[in-house]
């Protein structure tokens, strides 16, 4: 603690030295006013995410409430005021949070999945239309290089939407795959939805020492 700026006898003012440093300084500027939003220097991006989610809490009050008086809509504004304020101080305003601006690629990779999505129920319903079912199930490794976990769900899903292949669980970098035919688990097979995955979501994969790497549990 150190003591109030304005008597240093004051023992009721006392504020602690971190209070201090973090309300911005005029002399400081617009960096202290970014630092005190929760955006540093060079972070400009997260002002998309910030927007995003402005944008959206507006769209949800106004669905909500369907109503237009002033009072409504004074409401709803201080709402949507305080509780961006909150996720800026938390610090909570990120591609996962908040992935609007990026709505467009993820509508895009959705696109994709639809299509694999197609070609996977073909192969499936061919393997139950034939005499002897023709299968050979196998537990595999899979090695993700998305990064956040919003990707990784995502990559995780994606693999469940598609027929034939479950993921039963995400450990770390790890996802343990069961598929229902043996070349649908063979050593990069999922490198091209995972890579989709960790573009649409985070924008950028991890370097290829992190790539696929498939292979049978024992």
């Amino acid at each position: 603690m150190v003591p109030c700026r304005y008597n240093a006898t004051c023992k009721n003012h006392q504020v602690s030295k971190k209070a201090i440093e973090v309300w911005p300084n005029r002399k400081e500027g617009t960096t202290a006013w970014l630092r005190f939003w929760g955006w540093s220097v060079g972070a400009f991006p997260r002002v998309g995410y910030f927007i995003g989610l402005f944008v959206v809490l507006v769209v949800f009050w106004l669905s909500m409430s369907g109503l237009f008086k002033p009072l409504i809509l004074g409401l709803g504004a201080v709402s949507i005021a305080v509780t961006m304020f909150l996720a800026a101080r938390l610090e909570v305003v990120d591609k996962e949070s908040s992935p609007y601006p990026r709505l467009h690629v993820f509508l895009l990779y959705w696109v994709w999945l639809i299509g694999e999505i197609i070609k996977a129920n073909l192969v499936v319903i061919r393997a139950c239309l034939r005499v002897d079912l023709d299968i050979d199930p196998a537990l595999v490794k899979v090695k993700t290089r998305c990064r956040s976990d919003l990707a990784k769900t995502t990559f995780a899903n994606s693999i469940t939407l598609t027929p034939g292949t479950v993921t039963l669980s995400v450990e770390g970098e790890q996802l343990l795959v069961h598929a229902l035919f043996e070349d649908q688990a063979a050593p990069g097979a999922f490198d091209e939805m995972d890579e989709r995955s960790a573009r649409a979501v985070d924008g950028e994969i991890a370097s290829r020492d992190r790539a696929s790497d498939v292979g049978a549990t024992p």
